[in-house]
């Protein structure tokens, strides 16, 4: 899949979808409530990255993970770091992600749903394709 196809995909989920995919945390005395963004969040939404991961490939270890952690980064720890090395390698499976250059398009896309409001998420799809110097041609 090139950047544009991915990009394409992406933005046309995200504003279809308009509402990010969370999860919420509940503190152990009920008082505080923490909203996380996930690959697959409640209500069957899914996020930037979460659109591109079929349901047969995706693992719950991924949650947290970036499509451009340093498996390097987890090294002393073997669990992560077998989880960064196969998220990564199930991610250049379903996007054709072959370097660093290709991950950190993908965690520019994550992004935009992860630090976004959905109502400024087409204002952001739009100057993130002339930053990569795709067209932004999206209708839902």
């Amino acid at each position: 899949m090139d950047k544009q196809a991915i990009f394409d995909r992406v933005a046309t989920h995200l504003l279809k979808q308009n509402r990010r995919a969370i999860k919420r945390f509940v503190s152990d005395d009920g008082t505080d409530v923490d909203e996380k963004c996930m690959y697959r969040g409640e209500d069957g939404l899914s996020c930037a990255i979460g659109c591109l991961i079929p349901d047969s490939k995706y693992e719950e270890r991924f949650e947290n993970l970036t499509p451009d952690t340093d498996p390097e980064v987890h090294s002393r720890n073997p669990t992560r770091y077998e989880s960064v090395l196969a998220f990564r390698a199930m991610l250049a499976e379903v996007t054709g992600a072959e370097d660093e250059n290709d991950f950190s398009f993908l965690r520019g896309l994550q992004r935009v749903h992860d630090f976004g409001d959905p109502a400024n998420w087409a204002a952001r799809l739009s100057d993130f394709a002339k930053d990569n110097g795709l067209r932004y041609s999206v209708v839902v």
